[in-house]
């Protein structure tokens, strides 16, 4: 049974090196398969989102283009719909 990414992630309290980050919990294969799958949809859709620094939310790409950055990992990049700030994704996209 598929579990929703957010029940899996709980904040970290015990164990040295947490202090209260989001760890994970359950099954790592089921959190990256449902992972794959939300990128995999998304992808399908054509929808590439990135963070608008500016707006502070997830915005759509106006214009996305895929780039290579210098350490030979693709991007994308374009800019907000909203206010026109240049946004950027590391990945594919």
């Amino acid at each position: 049974m598929m579990q929703r990414f957010d029940d899996m992630l709980r904040l970290g309290r015990s164990g040295s090196g947490h202090h209260g980050r989001k760890v994970l919990t359950g099954s790592l294969p089921s959190a990256t398969l449902w992972l794959r799958q939300y990128r995999l949809k998304t992808f399908k859709e054509g929808i590439v989102k990135a963070y608008c620094m500016k707006c502070r939310a997830q915005r759509e790409i106006k214009n996305p283009k895929s780039i290579v950055m210098k350490n030979k990992r693709p991007a994308t990049q374009g800019a907000c719909p909203v206010c026109g700030t240049k946004v950027f994704r590391i990945g594919k996209g």
